[in-house]
């Protein structure tokens, strides 16, 4: 089978969440505030993402999927879920010393958007989790961080959480990928 046509269907569908993140952030979808549990804790975080492929192994699904006997009992119904991913480390580089949050120069922006990439891959193997493409259906963002900003006044979405409807079937797949720390039924 062409892999060619699924690598861009996957692609499409992340660009789409992306924009759609990008859109909310901007003030044009969404203004959902991050719970306090997804947001980005420097001296702690030690999860890195691999910016040159998904995970190869998969982790426990324990403890990750909300209500799960309920989801587990109902394996036939399409589930509307939240998935919520393990933010990105962010170490930001200081600007000539000041390590604010809003110093900004291109050592600051060039973090920024490696780290955005790597949100981008992260939503992509996330993506990936749940099978083909045509296997995902509703998919909406949910919460992002608050944006932080280029030089140039551009911001750099980073999306925490995505809704979806989903199998039981696929949750149970999703839940075993590293990238993703949380599922929640809506």
């Amino acid at each position: 089978m062409d892999q060619a046509p699924r690598r861009c269907r996957i692609a499409r569908t992340a660009v789409l969440f992306l924009a759609l993140v990008a859109s909310a952030t901007l003030g044009c979808g969404a203004t959902e505030a991050i719970p306090s549990t997804a947001k980005v804790n420097p001296s702690v975080s030690t999860f890195s993402v691999d910016p040159n492929g998904c995970p190869a192994t998969e982790e426990s699904r324990e403890g990750k999927i909300s209500h799960e006997a309920y989801l587990r009992a109902h394996p036939d119904l399409t589930h509307a879920i939240t998935v919520r991913l393990r933010a990105p480390a962010w170490n930001p580089p200081a600007c000539d010393g000041d390590g604010s949050e809003a110093a900004q120069c291109p050592a600051r922006d060039a973090a920024l958007i490696e780290r955005q990439a790597l949100n981008q891959k992260e939503v992509d193997c996330a993506l990936q989790a749940f099978g083909p493409p045509e296997a995902l259906s509703g998919i909406t963002s949910y919460w992002y961080e608050p944006p932080r900003r280029l030089t140039s006044g551009m911001p750099t979405p980073i999306g925490t959480a995505f809704s979806t409807l989903a199998l039981w079937s696929q949750i149970e797949g999703v839940a075993r990928q590293p990238y993703v720390e949380r599922l929640n039924p809506l």
